[in-house]
């Protein structure tokens, strides 16, 4: 008969294959953001990921959780909707920069949060009440794993709003450092920064002017002839 043992060799290796998993996809994280956007938003996602982690692991060491090897599978599920939110908001982004190259940073980032806002609550409350269900009928064996989880999207959703996108400003992110597509076919809007209330007013719509009674004229810009009096 065979008998295997459970012992502190066993949990530190698999430590070390959570660590190295999670740096693995990091490093793919940030290649990809890399090529897909600018360096600043894949320094900015990684950066906001990050920190999504290390607080839910502060809050492990806090409470006194145990780790297991469900808790490693909530960090791994973490990192997966920290980046996805992150992704949403920085594409935004980058569509208002290529649209709006006068508008100030702070008030384009502003818009741009607020157009993904409702998105990013709806997101994280319906993942958050399954949860939180999965935390209370779940059993025992899943209770690390939907407490993970639950702190990691509370902590998602404040990181994305309020630190993936103003670590863009700190970053060095300028409307010219992102190029323009060639099929975009939109002219740029001037917006003005926004004043005192915090409302960012637009430019007015032109309105074409009255033509000149002496310009009203038929056909091709000629007066048509009067009939000559008998």
């Amino acid at each position: 008969r065979r008998v295997e043992a459970v012992g502190p060799s066993v949990s530190s290796e698999l430590v070390r294959q959570s660590v190295v998993a999670l740096i693995l996809g990091a490093v793919a994280v940030l290649a990809y953001l890399w090529f897909r956007f600018e360096w600043q938003f894949a320094v900015g996602a990684i950066a906001t990921t990050a920190h999504d982690i290390f607080v839910t692991l502060a809050i492990y060491s806090l409470l006194g959780i145990d780790f297991d090897l469900t808790s490693i599978a909530a960090i791994l599920t973490i990192m997966g909707y920290s980046l996805n939110d992150t992704v949403v908001v920085y594409d935004r982004i980058r569509e208002m920069l290529r649209r709006y190259k006068r508008m100030p940073m702070p008030a384009l980032l502003d818009q741009a949060v607020n157009a993904t806002f409702s998105r990013t609550i709806i997101v994280s409350m319906t993942t958050f009440l399954a949860v939180l269900a999965l935390y209370w009928f779940g059993g025992e064996v899943l209770r690390g794993f939907s407490l993970a989880m639950a702190v990691g999207v509370v902590v998602g959703t404040y990181s994305t709003i309020y630190v993936a996108a103003p670590m863009l400003i700190h970053l060095g992110l300028r409307p010219s450092v992102v190029e323009p597509k060639a099929d975009d076919g939109v002219e740029e809007a001037v917006i003005v920064a926004p004043d005192e209330a915090g409302v960012v007013p637009t430019a007015p719509a032109l309105t074409p002017a009255p033509a000149p009674a002496a310009a009203r004229r038929t056909g091709k810009g000629r007066q048509r002839p009067r009939p000559a009096k008998s």
